[in-house]
């Protein structure tokens, strides 16, 4: 009887250990949904980025038909030497020129999701 008097408590209660779990638990509830809305945040920004780098292509283009040919470019020759040289990176780049004095810009990311601007000739 004397041994059991002066062992000491040790570990933890198991009313302890579920508590412990439960508020675990309600903390990863709330943080799963917005770190789930951040990916997907992060993937528009970079179609958006994308598409900026797109529309540098055309402006470079434009300026370079200039510079070689003293006159302005059509928005289907634009569209035809951007998709010639497509910027780099991890997206797919189509320029579409058919419009006149515009030209569509669709970048498509690896998941497949797509965005689509507008570059206006000057």
């Amino acid at each position: 009887m004397n041994k059991k008097k002066n062992r000491k408590k040790q570990g933890f209660t198991l009313i302890e250990v579920i508590a412990v779990l439960v508020i675990i638990a309600i903390l990863a509830a709330a943080a799963v949904p917005k770190f789930l809305s951040l990916i997907e945040d992060a993937r528009q920004k970079a179609r958006e980025g994308a598409l900026a780098s797109g529309q540098s292509a055309c402006s470079l283009v434009y300026g370079k038909y200039c510079l070689v040919n003293e006159e302005a470019p059509s928005a289907a020759d634009v569209a035809a030497d951007a998709t010639a040289a497509p910027p780099a990176g991890d997206f797919t780049w189509a320029f579409d020129g058919t419009t006149a004095g515009q030209v569509t810009i669709t970048v498509t990311d690896q998941g497949g999701d797509t965005a689509t601007s507008v570059w206006i000739l000057p």
